[in-house]
């Protein structure tokens, strides 16, 4: 009988039953503990239909054999071996926030700043006459330059 092996660590440690069909979902009933393990004393996943994903897991390493879309590596089977990525299916690509926020801002004409108005943190521009200084000390730059504006 063909043996799965783990698409983590490449262990082989279970196989195939007259159940397996490789063009159905895996679960439990199609695979057993191969002998050499169960005289171990090793225990396995149960093996009933109801067992299925993220139930059939490795012995070794407790990574599941199935993929996401409940497939298991078969070694052994002349007819079809899969590699490990072969049923894998690139989800479309989203929309990068960049290009959301370009459509967003579509209608806007916003210009950013230039790179001679952006100022280093703990920094201040001053509202009257842009003269910049320290943000601790701009209220003693408006009242000596400026005077008393507000009132």
């Amino acid at each position: 009988m063909p043996d799965i092996q783990c698409r983590f660590c490449g262990g082989r440690y279970h196989e195939t039953t007259d159940k397996f069909t490789i063009d159905k979902p895996a679960t439990g009933d199609m695979f057993r503990l191969k002998e050499k393990y169960v005289s171990w004393g090793w225990t396995s996943f149960p093996t009933i239909p109801s067992a299925y994903g993220g139930d059939l897991i490795c012995p070794e390493c407790c990574s599941p054999y199935c993929s996401q879309y409940f497939r298991v590596k078969v070694v052994g089977m002349d007819e079809w071996t899969p590699e490990p990525d072969t049923d894998w299916i690139a989800p479309p690509a989203a929309p990068s926030i960049n290009d959301e926020m370009d459509r967003l801002m579509a209608g806007y004409d916003v210009d950013p700043p230039a790179p001679s108005q952006i100022l280093e943190p703990g920094m201040a521009r001053c509202p009257h006459c842009n003269y910049v200084c320290k943000a601790s000390g701009l209220h003693f730059h408006v009242r000596s330059k400026h005077g008393d504006l507000n009132g």
